[in-house]
């Protein structure tokens, strides 16, 4: 059965995970083209492809009746490929507003401004491309509407030093004062999961 790609929430880019993953080439970069592109003839069925795609944006189907109804989805799904441009909690950051800061002093200065502070710590292992993951201008808001955010970047073994026991993390600071922190990722999809989320920087 044919491999389906819903362009509306895919990046279309050539260091797509699904080509990476395909054991045949049948999931392939066009390069003429500059698209995705799959072959029919050269799939296996492994399904690798549609599981390691972050945006969940591609899809293997076991029969035509699934296929149909994955495509009717796709047909009616109203999300754009700007969704792809949102700066999300956790992801990588797709504008210069939200680019990682480079050094320690520069989060400590951050930190003691006279501005309410969110800093997100992670790792290059847990950065990902999160289509359901919470947009940062929604925890901002929440948070205060004057607030910076910044991602900064740590290393497993630099846990300790930055007092992180779990990334992604955000850690919230206001003129200097530490004042509580949120580890873990939380999704849009999952209602539980944000209203735990938006309630945890409620308390702060």
């Amino acid at each position: 059965m044919p491999v389906l790609i819903n362009f509306k929430i895919c990046d279309n880019c050539e260091d797509c995970n699904g080509l990476r993953v395909c054991p045949t080439g049948a999931f392939y970069w066009d390069s003429e083209k500059k698209t995705i592109a799959y072959d029919k003839s050269k799939c296996i069925g492994c399904g690798a492809c549609g599981h390691c795609c972050s945006n969940d944006a591609i899809f293997y189907t076991d029969s035509e009746e699934e296929a149909n109804e994955i495509q009717k989805e796709i047909d009616e799904d109203p999300r754009t490929i700007a969704d792809l441009f949102v700066e999300r909690y956790g992801a990588m950051p797709v504008s210069e507003q939200y680019t990682f800061e480079t050094s320690e002093e520069k989060v400590k200065n951050r930190i003691n401004s006279n501005r309410p502070v969110i800093i997100e710590f992670n790792t290059n292992e847990n950065i990902n491309c999160l289509l359901k993951s919470i947009p940062i201008t929604e925890i901002v808001k929440v948070f205060a509407k004057n607030a910076t955010y910044s991602k900064f970047m740590i290393n497993e073994n630099e846990y300790e030093k930055y007092d992180v026991s779990e990334t992604p993390c955000l850690k919230f600071y206001n003129q200097g004062k530490f004042l509580g922190e949120i580890k873990g990722y939380y999704t849009l999809e999952e209602f539980d999961q944000l209203e735990s989320f938006i309630n945890k920087i409620n308390k702060l």
